[in-house]
């Protein structure tokens, strides 16, 4: 992997790990300050975001070291490589989500909001970048 690409694969899991951890206060304080115990949901709804950031970051990392490698291919390797591991990592999305589904240990839609903060925080991107850069500088 390219140093660029480790750079922005580091900025965005740091993205994914800060909203991670801002959803897990938000469930927290509702679990705290609403009518609800903290007991098996609340311990579900923590690991689904807890097991959704970890398979967003990975999915990310994988991502980007499959750019780096069809990037060095020819037009038509390229392609098919780019399409083959873009069917592997929708495979793996859906085998989680069914063995989330089918063994009912994680909150399904929790597991899925933090498969999502891969969106957010890709987005939130050049802001991250910039806050990592202003702690190296100082």
């Amino acid at each position: 992997m390219s140093d660029k690409t480790r750079e922005i694969v580091t900025e965005v899991a740091a993205g994914i790990g800060a909203i991670c951890l801002i959803l897990e206060a938000v469930t927290a304080a509702i679990f705290w300050l609403g009518p609800f115990s903290f007991g098996k949901t609340y311990v579900q709804i923590a690991l689904g975001f807890l097991v959704g950031g970890i398979f967003a970051a990975v999915i990310f990392w994988h991502m980007g070291s499959s750019i780096d490698r069809t990037m060095e291919m020819e037009e038509k390797g390229a392609v098919n490589r780019s399409r083959m591991f873009s069917i592997i990592r929708t495979l793996a999305a859906f085998a989680a989500m069914a063995a989330v589904y089918l063994t009912g240990w994680v909150n399904l839609l929790s597991l899925l909001a933090g498969m999502m903060t891969l969106k957010v925080a890709a987005y939130l991107q050049p802001f991250t970048h910039k806050i990592m850069r202003k702690e190296e500088r100082t």
